[in-house]
């Protein structure tokens, strides 16, 4: 039997969510939590502006 070919990794793209912030910059938010009996809601938000 022939030796396995090795799969080919392909690069997954670097995906950056949220507001592009400076390097040392801070981004302000506020996050509400609702805790239920079967559910978690969190709702965050943007106070910074962007």
């Amino acid at each position: 039997m022939a030796p396995r070919k090795g799969k080919v990794k392909e690069e997954q793209p670097v995906v950056a969510l949220g507001p592009q912030a400076l390097e040392g910059e801070n981004v302000f938010g506020v996050a509400h939590i609702y805790a239920s009996f079967n559910d978690t809601f969190v709702h965050v938000t943007d106070l910074s502006g962007r």
